[in-house]
């Protein structure tokens, strides 16, 4: 009998092994094929037709706002909704763009999550200068509830947290003009650092005329509050109401500019013209070609699960000079006590370029800016 079985146990054990190894390595491989997928996509936000932005803003409710006003319980955790736009702006190109389909990923912690546009089309033709794409809830962070029976039958109920907070973006533009067809793969990441260690560095700012006191930065940015009158309770939340608004300052970006003669001699021009319907244009003024700025109120939460900064705002990409972003409405549970906005940027600025990589010409300065403003400044 022992003799008989002996086989038998080998076959089981091998079988066994070579499912655990196999197994093993599909995971390897579509792990690797998920991950090189993006191999290939360039941190440069424009190529010779278009330029992409991406806006990403934190929606946080809290517990309040997770709770039942039936039942007249709050939530016992908070949560994050995370929405994107994105912005194309056209460059040189002198032709119609046609056809235009977005694809993004945003790369979190443990996963991906996606958004697919391509089921429609948009075109920049005639005098539209830019097309504009939404994604609402393209990610969350939150505790999901599931309801199981354990080995006796009892009712379990568990609380998970799903966390989906991007770091990383994957944007794939493809296009055509002329008939031509065109994809354009550009990859960029959330900044990556200690909010608290960082924000302790940060300078506090006023508000001088309608902008927070900008002094020498390229990019000026205004807030504005209208704040509840009354209190939140379970059966009404109160909101504290925000406008942001990002614009860039022409004398300060313009310090950047290289001199009549490094212009004329390389025959340097802008990545994006003002007019591209105009052959003779020739722009040269400095532009802000990467731009990595990240707006966070400061709040005060019940959850340790989350942060007490909320990313209200934020700019990834390529920021147009001729095509300013909308005013963000931010809406904010006044029980969360927003006291304060700290603002880090990292900027690239580029003086012009000659379409091809001239070793002469000097790297895009880079500009950083990290201050706070509090809401009894504005």
């Amino acid at each position: 009998m022992n003799n008989k079985a002996l086989p038998t146990k080998i076959k089981i054990i091998i079988i066994i092994a070579f499912t655990i190894v196999l197994f093993g390595l599909i995971l390897l491989i579509f792990g690797r094929t998920k991950d090189k997928r993006f191999e290939s996509y360039s941190s440069t936000p424009y190529d010779e037709h278009i330029g992409v932005i991406l806006r990403e803003v934190e929606k946080r409710q809290s517990t309040l706002q997770t709770g039942s006003s039936s039942t007249k319980t709050e939530g016992e955790h908070e949560k994050s909704v995370y929405d994107l736009q994105i912005l194309l702006v056209r460059n040189q190109e002198n032709d119609d763009i046609d056809n235009i389909r977005i694809y993004v990923a945003g790369k979190n912690k443990n996963n991906y999550t996606y958004f697919d546009y391509s089921s429609y089309t948009k075109s920049m033709t005639g005098s539209t200068m830019h097309s504009l794409t939404s994604a609402t809830s393209f990610a969350s962070k939150e505790f999901i509830n599931r309801h199981s029976h354990g080995p006796n039958g009892e009712e379990i109920d568990e609380s998970t947290l799903l966390d989906e907070s991007p770091i990383e973006f994957f944007i794939l533009v493809t296009y055509t003009t002329k008939e031509t067809e065109h994809s354009f793969a550009y990859r960029t990441s959330t900044l990556d650092f200690n909010l608290n260690k960082k924000f302790k560095k940060a300078e506090k700012r006023e508000v001088k005329g309608s902008y927070i006191d900008y002094k020498e930065d390229p990019i000026k940015i205004r807030i504005t509050k209208d704040l509840a009158e009354s209190e939140s309770t379970i059966k009404e939340v109160q909101k504290d109401e925000f406008s942001i608004e990002c614009v860039w300052d022409s004398n300060n970006l313009d310090a950047f500019k290289y001199s009549s003669d490094v212009l004329e001699g390389f025959n340097l021009r802008q990545h994006e013209i003002s007019n591209p319907k105009d052959k003779e244009a020739w722009d040269v003024n400095p532009e802000i070609v990467d731009i990595k700025l990240e707006i966070y109120a400061k709040i005060t939460n019940k959850d340790e699960d989350f942060s007490n900064y909320v990313k209200v705002y934020s700019l990834y990409g390529f920021y147009s000079r001729h095509r300013n972003l909308s005013i963000y409405d931010l809406e904010i549970d006044e029980s969360l006590n927003l006291e304060s906005f700290y603002i880090y940027a990292e900027l690239k600025i580029d003086n012009g370029t000659n379409g091809n990589k001239t070793k002469l010409l000097k790297k895009p300065f880079e500009y950083n800016m990290l201050y706070y403003v509090t809401v009894d400044e504005l």
